[in-house]
């Protein structure tokens, strides 16, 4: 180093350090908090309504498409014909009756803070029918008369009677050589049937006619001491209040049929002096008679009044006899019948208020009040004919041998019918599922 520079290179060295420091470590960073939220989004203040409008079967609409949480909606529910409602609701809401609504189609709900949809669904009633039972285990169905179909029924003995009444239609069978339990059956569709038990009675005892009316199913039995037995409903048979009811009395040991018609029952028997009775809720009877025959076999309701047919003559060349009640507890004989015997079916046509009746062979007859009598056509094949009922604009007969028959004309003219099977159909009832 030369002299004189040394103060000159200890300058220069400081300068060096303070113009290029000894780097520091970088300072700790806070950690990362969340930020702050939006500021809230004021709610529409109509919410959305969807509903679906035409549906299969009807339409379902609501009175507007928006609405207030707390305001009142509408939905108004059209059906188209042959459909019932089959589901209505509404998202978030509960739908209530109308009471201001005077067809009662409306729905109303109150509107909730959120969209809804309104949904629901329309179903097809199912058709009135023909149902006809018989000996073994089928019965028969036809929605028009002309056409039938097969459903099958339990083993057992002959199914004896028919009816329909509280949205079912319920048959009767009688007890065999072995079994003491009558059975009965119901379906709601006449198609699937199930079968339940009444109490035990006698052996060798015979349903003979079943009706519904006052919503009471009664059946009547003849042979072995002549039973009655009601059931409110056809089905429950165990339970206190609505099981069938054995009665210890009964009117007659041999009654052949029963018809309900204006508040009350009247059956028919074969015997000679008290062989009809009356009741009004088919347990406790009033015995009346009948002139003028022996072997009553079928009663009806029509017009107004009770017919019964008798059923002795027993040739092609005999008279029958009809009987007619207004009350079902004083009778009147009425006029001959044309020629025909063993009358046993017997229906009234409320679309020609007439009464419709046939027997063996091919003879029917006709009257507008029980009293005065005509010939109407002659029934195909020369069968026995066991019951006749009325529907749909339609008379239907049945009988053995697989026989069936339908008029559309109140008994004038006949057209025979396929049945199922060739057994002896016993009854037959028409009803609206």
């Amino acid at each position: 180093m030369k002299k004189g520079m040394g103060p000159v290179v200890l300058l220069l060295i400081a300068m060096v350090f303070v113009s290029c420091p000894v780097p520091l470590d970088p300072p700790e960073t806070p950690e990362s908090s969340p930020p702050p939220p939006s500021p809230p989004v004021n709610p529409p203040s109509r919410w959305q309504i969807a509903a679906p409008g035409s549906v299969a079967g009807g339409s379902i609409t609501a009175d507007k498409t928006t609405a207030e949480a707390g305001e009142i909606v509408t939905v108004t529910i059209l059906r188209s014909s042959g459909q019932y409602l089959n589901s209505i609701s509404v998202t978030g809401a509960v739908l209530s009756e109308n009471e201001a609504s005077e067809n009662k189609n409306t729905r109303i709900f109150k509107m909730p803070p959120m969209d809804v949809a309104v949904s629901g669904s329309f179903a097809a009633f199912l058709e009135p029918r023909f149902v006809a039972v018989g000996t073994g285990n089928i019965a028969a169905y036809s929605v028009d008369g002309k056409s039938w179909a097969a459903s099958m029924m339990m083993e057992g003995s002959a199914w004896e009677g028919v009816a329909y009444g509280g949205k079912k239609f319920v048959a009767v069978a009688s007890a065999g050589d072995n079994d003491s339990t009558y059975r009965t059956a119901y379906s709601e569709n006449g198609i699937e049937w199930k079968e339940e038990k009444t109490p035990s009675l006698s052996l060798n005892t015979f349903f003979s006619g079943l009706a519904y009316g006052g919503g009471v199913f009664t059946a009547v039995t003849s042979l072995s001491g002549g039973r009655i037995i009601c059931s409110a409903d056809g089905i429950h048979w165990e339970d206190d209040k609505y099981k069938w009811k054995d009665e210890e009395y009964a009117p007659f040991t041999s009654a052949h049929d029963i018809a309900y018609g204006d508040g009350k029952f009247v059956m028919i028997a074969q015997a000679s002096g008290n062989n009809a009775a009356w009741s009004a809720d088919g347990v406790t009877w009033t015995r009346t008679a009948i002139p003028g025959g022996s072997n009553w076999r079928s009663v009806a309701w029509g017009g107004g009044r009770f017919v019964a047919v008798d059923y002795s003559a027993d040739s092609a060349d005999s008279s029958g006899v009809a009987a007619y009640s207004d009350d079902g507890s004083v009778w009147t004989v009425g006029g001959a019948l044309p020629e025909g015997y063993h009358w046993a079916a017997l229906a009234y046509d409320g679309d020609n208020e007439k009464f419709a009746a046939a027997g063996e062979g091919d003879n029917t007859v006709l009257s507008p009040d029980g009293d005065t009598w005509t010939a109407g056509g002659a029934l195909p094949g020369g069968y026995r004919w066991t019951d006749m009922a009325w529907g749909g604009g339609k008379l239907v007969a049945v009988g053995e041998n697989g026989s069936a028959a339908w008029s559309e004309d109140a008994g004038l003219t006949w057209t025979v019918t396929t049945m199922p099977r060739d057994i002896n159909w016993r009854s037959v009832t028409y009803g609206t599922p």
